[in-house]
């Protein structure tokens, strides 16, 4: 992308909160975010666990670096507007967030233009990617 900000923060953090306005005029009890484990994975790496285990205690650091793409900081950003989002709001009505954060989407795709899973999965299918077995 040219514009990180313009072409992929901006809608991901406006899209999500259009997302939590919307549930909490509703008073919609619970919201799930498919977000992304670029949300989490992203970390500088004196940060990162010790034993490579992640889980909920993890998140991606946001701030600008060559520790995060464009891509991984609008998950990011976006996840943690709908945190902030919920916290600011909760006297009005407490939504319950639920975040999932996969690695890997397998399947047919819903958008014209490529996706990284997709990506993964057509290197694997034409034996571009290296150290992956014949199939």
């Amino acid at each position: 992308m040219k514009d990180d900000e313009r072409d992929l923060i901006r809608p991901a953090v406006d899209g999500t909160l259009a997302a939590m306005e919307a549930a909490l005029q509703n008073k919609v009890k619970r919201i799930v975010i498919t977000s992304s484990g670029a949300a989490v994975m992203n970390q500088k790496p004196k940060d990162k666990p010790a034993d490579n285990i992640w889980n909920e205690r993890h998140f991606s650091d946001s701030s600008k670096g060559p520790h995060i793409d464009g891509y991984s900081r609008s998950k990011a950003l976006a996840e943690e507007a709908a945190w902030k989002f919920k916290e600011e709001n909760k006297h009005i009505h407490d939504i319950e967030v639920v975040t999932i954060n996969p690695l890997l989407i397998l399947g047919p795709a819903f958008v014209g233009a490529g996706f990284s899973s997709g990506d993964i999965i057509t290197q694997i299918i034409l034996r571009k990617m290296p150290g992956v077995p014949k199939i």
